[in-house]
């Protein structure tokens, strides 16, 4: 018993003496971890390779914010830049050989082959693999620590080597490659600019990108870098949505070169899909987002530049904006404006006023145009007052324009879009009180007359032209008649009982115009032979019958006045 308790107490006076443990530097430890993550991330086994990098970011992506400034550091700089440069080189330089899957046996004396997904057949596509998962981990990172990041000490640096690597994937990379690289912008972008984590310099570093791959993508004409050009309009769109506050007015022009040159590259002279009933996919995203980028109330006098550039695809023609652009550096607003308003003037003096159907959205396709002009109306009507004053005459003709290919297409659907998205205009502008307009009263007095004829030229040309008139030789349903019966009395409807009776700075002879136009349309079957008159069609008479009633009740209006 003594010997038991004897041994007990000798034991006891040993622990206590023995030297306590060291403390596991867990930094070492990490550093390990990622030293073998990374060698492993450029091994030539895929399976091995991948499950490497995605433990690397994924280790990074639960225990970063356990990480100190200088040890996010050295992950960066020894592990996660060079694992970048590391892959995209052996990417790069793979091979693009088809590999011919492994013998399994043999069949009527022919060898079997294992089966190889296409998307794996080479290891240029398997490499492109492990690209994909490294930009979705550096998404991850940037979406969860970039505002920690932005603290570290050479972080502009390994920022410009991220984009260096983002660049160079949406460039040079397959339509997998590009496609994770522009997510990986929108993550950035999306994830950082609500919580005001983005300075402007980030914005211009995305624009920058995507500029540069639209100026080079225009050399290519395939499904993928159709695709790309998709994705990058999503990017676009989100970018301007989420960053709107950090947008100068600088910027915005540049964000409209940049859509220029979207739109530019959709040119398409043969019209093909349009005779397929389709508008390219590339059309779609540009309709897509135009609506999306309103200017701010920062970026009012942006309005008129969006509105004039727009204007210019309704004909075909390249925007008047962009020529400008190219030949002031300064940006200076006003001239721009300017110089876009003397384009379009000059455009609609080279055509003598044409409105063939050859001149309306020529290049771009009759579907793109039809679906661009409600756009444009919607977007003109949400325009501030004293910014859309100065381009509604460019407006007015941009859509009588669209109105009159009725005369070569009287069965097609453009004119009577335009038509109704007349109405909504012309109705609103004359009902506008425009009071905070008047502050320059030479400008405003300018631009109304220059309204007003635009709108007057609108009329002689639709109503004494195209409207109660049969412009086809073809029997229509009369489904169509009906149609367009109602929509021609809309347009007389508009005519008379907003622009006549409720305008209020209309000039003199522009009143004379309109009346006499409404004169030529009443009087038109009094004019014909009487033997010719039943000869008609009903809504020819109907027409000439609602315009001499219209006569009437403004001739009554202006007694009782």
């Amino acid at each position: 018993m003594n010997d038991d308790v004897q041994s007990c107490e000798m034991t006891e006076e040993a622990n206590s003496k023995q030297v306590p443990p060291k403390l596991v530097d867990y930094s070492i430890l990490f550093f390990s971890v990622f030293s073998v993550l990374q060698k492993l991330g450029s091994d030539d086994r895929p399976e091995v390779r991948n499950s490497a990098v995605r433990t690397l970011f994924q280790t990074l992506s639960i225990h970063g914010q356990k990480l100190s400034k200088s040890m996010w550091e050295d992950c960066l700089w020894l592990y996660v830049f060079p694992m970048l440069e590391h892959v995209s080189h052996l990417a790069s330089t793979s091979s693009r050989d088809e590999w011919q899957g492994k013998e399994l046996g043999t069949r009527a004396g022919k060898a079997v082959h294992m089966l190889i997904h296409h998307s794996r057949n080479t290891a240029q596509k398997q490499w492109d693999e492990t690209i994909v998962l490294v930009l979705g981990g550096i998404a991850r990172l940037l979406r969860s620590f970039f505002s920690y990041l932005q603290q570290l000490r050479k972080f502009s640096s390994g920022w410009v080597l991220l984009l260096s690597f983002i660049k160079n994937s949406i460039l040079n990379g397959s339509k997998e490659v590009a496609i994770a690289a522009i997510n990986c912008l929108q993550t950035f972008v999306g994830a950082n600019c609500p919580k005001g984590n983005l300075e402007s310099s980030y914005v211009k570093s995305v624009l920058d990108i995507y500029e540069l791959v639209l100026q080079t993508s225009s050399n290519f004409k395939n499904d993928s870098t159709d695709k790309v050009k998709q994705e990058v309009l999503r990017g676009l769109g989100d970018l301007y949505v989420q960053a709107q506050s950090l947008f100068t007015g600088d910027m915005y022009l540049r964000l409209m070169a940049i859509m220029h040159l979207m739109i530019k590259t959709t040119l398409n002279p043969t019209d093909y899909d349009s005779e397929l009933g389709s508008i390219p996919a590339v059309q779609r995203g540009i309709l897509e987002i135009i609506p999306m980028l309103r200017p701010t109330v920062v970026l009012s006098p942006m309005w008129t530049h969006l509105l004039l550039e727009l204007l210019c695809y309704l004909n075909g023609h390249e925007g008047p904006l962009q020529k400008n652009n190219e030949q002031t550096p300064d940006h200076n607003s006003q001239a721009l404006v300017d110089g876009a308003k003397h384009a379009l003037v000059e455009r609609s003096n080279l055509n003598g006023g044409g409105t063939k159907l050859d001149m309306v959205g020529s290049g771009w396709g009759i579907l793109f145009v039809e679906k661009l002009v409600p756009i444009i109306a919607n977007l003109f009507l949400e325009a501030p007052p004293n910014e859309r004053f100065s381009v509604s005459p460019e407006v007015i003709q941009g859509l009588g324009r669209c109105m009159n290919t009725r005369r070569d297409n009287p069965r097609g659907t453009l004119w009577r879009i335009s038509a109704e998205s007349f109405n909504r205009v012309v109705t609103d502008e004359v009902r506008q009180d425009n009071v905070d307009c008047r502050s320059d009263v030479n400008s405003y007095k300018l631009s109304r007359a220059r309204f007003w004829k635009e709108v007057a030229d609108v009329y002689e040309t639709f109503l004494v032209g195209s409207c109660g008139r049969v412009l086809s030789s073809d029997v229509p349903s009369a489904e169509y008649i009906t149609a367009d019966e109602a929509l021609e009395m809309s347009v007389l409807t508009v005519f008379g009982d907003d622009i006549l009776k409720l305008q209020k700075d209309a000039p003199v002879e522009v009143l004379q115009r309109l009346v006499n136009c409404l004169d030529h349309c009443a009087s038109r079957t009094g004019s014909l032979p009487v033997q010719t008159v039943g000869l008609l069609p009903l809504h020819c008479s109907r027409f000439s019958l609602s315009c001499l009633q219209m006569m009437f009740s403004l001739c009554r209006r202006t007694s009782f006045a």
